[in-house]
């Protein structure tokens, strides 16, 4: 999991989940973040754990035939964790 760059969006990054169920292999990439950018390959039935500001955009491309296309836009809030699931594991790692 990558942290956010020492930056003014530090105190409000969220954790993110976002779970590839296509049977092809995804790129997850946020790019509106000012000086930051996150970009990771996703494989069929993967999941992938980042922390993001709130305001990020996660584009998703996805492949197919050895071409990559766009598949969707999902604001990182609506990717976000809650507290309380973030809770639940932690306590059962402990």
């Amino acid at each position: 999991m990558l942290p956010l760059p020492s930056c003014n969006h530090q105190s409000r990054e969220i954790l993110c989940f976002y779970a590839n169920r296509t049977p092809n292999p995804q790129i997850v990439k946020i790019t509106n973040i000012a000086g930051w950018e996150f970009e990771r390959v996703v494989f069929p039935g993967k999941s992938i754990l980042f922390q993001a500001a709130p305001e990020g955009l996660a584009e998703i491309y996805s492949f197919r035939d050895a071409i990559a296309l766009h598949f969707d836009q999902i604001p990182c809030q609506d990717l976000q964790i809650s507290d309380e699931l973030i809770t639940s594991l932690l306590s059962r790692l402990s």
